[in-house]
């Protein structure tokens, strides 16, 4: 396991904009400020692109949902649907593969994600420094992403197991709990039951404080202590809920929680421990820069429970195919992941200290007989979330981008997340700050 530094178990209170931390660990007094919340952001990018009819009808704050976007429909006013912008990549190279690494990385050999995480460490380092999160492989000609982020052309691996992505942020939060101990040496099932719940870490102090903090503060703390014990029930449970599902699909031993890795058709059983993960991390200062890649820029995994055999091969058909409608299915799935992300977020309080985004890494997910150019970089998903600490306070719109790159709207991401970056990636592919974001 990677190491990570450690810290005050109650910088979970920080995290939730509660008062009563000082840097040293130490309490404040009952009569203490609320302490300002950092800055965070998360970032979700689905494969083989989005069917081209994606967009909204309408303009500005008066729009219409298409089906491929029905699952934003509960937090169709909290967010900001940027059209007509183009997801710009290397033309010289596969499709797949530009996109791979120009998506998160817009023409740059550090992805943007990676860039918030450098500003963190530099202004105030969190015990884990990213957490990047995967489900399903990438194949062909997109090569092998093990996740969205890269640093200096060299990608960081992505943890494929919920249970592993916890124990990265539980060890940070209580050092020496032996659910964070490398399971290497150990069966699933020994490891699991010698693990010692996080919860037990946290309930001294977090018991001392609820008696000193208002009613919000109190609420906010309680729903994160909640959240916490389902997500370990959960996660406890995983080894049966995959031997259930296993042994009847592969016909073999059951994988076990330690050795299982997501695979696309997984996404229902572990997807939303992954938003819980992250937005836990998010609420108790465990990390301020989080990402998760559902299948990666070329992938052709089954989905299963769309009914897609091959998903990149379903996605180059006729856009009129039946193949294609499960996939404006799909989409809208990842729209309702990602609205359930952001209730997350304002359960805990730091919907308005984040910012979102959800993006597909392909543009149009058709090939050129049905499209302008192979997977066509012109009017690409890109949907963000989130206050950014007071910098979007217009939401619920339709932005117009008439093919900007989307290297501008990194621009205003980062300078939601309080970083000084008047440019992002290759610097000839930014024109400025897109209209009407702000």
């Amino acid at each position: 396991m990677a190491k990570t530094t450690t810290f005050s178990r109650r910088s979970i209170l920080r995290g939730l904009g509660a008062g009563g931390v000082l840097a040293s660990g130490l309490w404040k007094t009952a009569s203490a400020q609320p302490t300002a919340q950092p800055s965070k952001a998360a970032f979700f990018y689905f494969a083989n692109g989005t069917h081209p009819d994606w967009a909204p009808q309408g303009s500005g704050t008066t729009f219409t949902l298409t089906p491929h976007l029905q699952g934003l429909a509960p937090v169709k006013s909290d967010v900001i649907v940027f059209r007509k912008l183009m997801a710009q990549r290397n033309m010289k190279i596969n499709p797949h593969k530009g996109a791979t690494l120009d998506l998160s990385g817009p023409g740059d050999e550090t992805t943007f994600d990676q860039h918030l995480a450098a500003h963190v460490r530099a202004t105030g380092a969190t015990p884990v420094a990213s957490l990047e999160l995967a489900a399903g492989r990438t194949t062909g000609g997109g090569g092998v992403a093990p996740s969205l982020s890269r640093v200096k052309n060299q990608f960081l691996p992505g943890i494929r197991n919920p249970l592993f992505a916890y124990q990265r942020i539980a060890g940070s939060v209580s050092p020496g709990n032996p659910m964070t101990q490398d399971p290497s040496g150990m069966s699933a099932e020994k490891a699991l039951a010698a693990r010692r719940s996080l919860l037990d870490f946290l309930k001294e102090d977090v018991g001392l404080l609820r008696v000193r903090v208002g009613s919000s503060e109190r609420q906010r703390i309680d729903a994160y202590l909640d959240s916490l014990r389902d997500l370990e029930g959960k996660l406890g449970g995983l080894s049966g809920e995959i031997k259930q599902t296993m042994a009847c699909k592969l016909g073999t031993a059951p994988a076990t929680a330690m050795s299982f890795e997501a695979r696309v058709s997984d996404l229902p059983m572990i997807n939303r421990m992954y938003l819980d993960i992250i937005a836990l991390a998010f609420a108790c200062g465990a990390t301020r820069v989080a990402s998760i890649m559902w299948g990666g820029g070329e992938c052709n995994e089954p989905v299963g429970f769309m009914g897609v055999g091959g998903w990149h091969s379903t996605s180059h058909q006729n856009p009129k195919s039946g193949g294609q409608a499960k996939l404006i299915k799909l989409q809208s799935y990842f729209c309702e992941e990602y609205a359930y992300f952001l209730e997350k977020l304002k359960m805990y309080g730091i919907f308005d200290s984040t910012v979102a985004l959800l993006a597909t890494q392909n543009g149009n997910s058709t090939e050129s007989g049905f499209s302008v150019e192979n997977h066509d970089r012109h009017n690409a998903l890109f949907i963000l979330s989130g206050g950014g600490n007071g910098y979007f306070q217009s939401r619920g719109k339709v932005v117009d981008c008439n093919d900007r790159n989307h290297n501008d709207l990194y621009v205003h991401m980062a300078k939601a997340f309080g970083a000084n970056m008047p440019t992002v990636g290759q610097a000839s592919w930014n024109r400025g700050p897109l209209p009407g974001v702000v």
